[in-house]
């Protein structure tokens, strides 16, 4: 059923202005998203900011993805991780995932592997299905934890297995596999059947284990 933009947006003008904080994030998302109403990313970030304010962690993560992007306000990663952070604080699973990946491309922020994947961790925790294959990376990489490819094997798959792909996924774990013998495969897919238990596991596998089993 197709939606009425145009009259869903002048509704929220109107509790936007009376101070209601979920109007006015929408308003900044039709503003953003040009929905009913002229795109206009300064006004997004106008509206985003006031509900922002109020504590509303989803404006936060809105007006956070602005500043990083240089949309309607000048580009300032660091305003973008001060904004990530606030809507971190309420378990906001997209900025914390967010305030991860300004840690690791150290953009607004000293770069910090380790703490890149702590709040990938706590992204996973929430929901942000993004963040498997962002801390995947980091444990194919040996970047902030130990090297480890079964527990990057296993994250990625993950996401696939949530319905999160991209290219990017696809193209990491086509390499892993290059790397892995059958039996550390295995040993991967086996942690994606049980995802609860992941992280958990992620802190029995301090380092790469010496691998055995018939290459692929």
């Amino acid at each position: 059923m197709s939606r009425d933009y145009k009259k869903l947006a002048q509704q929220c003008v109107e509790a936007a202005k009376q101070g209601d904080a979920d109007a006015q994030n929408q308003l900044g998302v039709f503003y953003a998203k040009g929905l009913g109403i002229r795109q206009d990313y300064a006004l997004a970030a106008q509206w985003y900011y006031r509900a922002a304010r109020q504590g509303h962690a989803r404006a936060q993560y809105n007006l956070g993805v602005l500043y990083a992007k240089g949309r309607g306000v000048l580009q300032d990663h660091g305003k973008a991780a001060q904004w990530y952070r606030r809507a971190a604080e309420q378990d906001m699973a997209l900025a914390l995932n967010n305030l991860g990946v300004l840690y690791a491309n150290g953009h607004g922020l000293p770069q910090d592997y380790s703490a890149a994947a702590q709040w990938y961790r706590k992204a996973i925790t929430q929901g942000a299905t993004r963040a498997l294959v962002n801390l995947g990376w980091l444990y194919a990489s040996g970047c902030g934890v130990p090297k480890h490819n079964v527990m990057a094997y296993a994250l990625i798959s993950l996401s696939f297995t949530l319905g999160s792909s991209s290219n990017v996924a696809s193209d990491i774990l086509a390499l892993l596999g290059k790397k892995m013998t059958d039996h550390e495969i295995e040993a991967g897919q086996k942690l994606t059947h049980h995802p609860s238990n992941l992280l958990k596991a992620l802190d029995q596998y301090p380092a790469e284990r010496p691998k055995s089993g018939k290459k692929k």
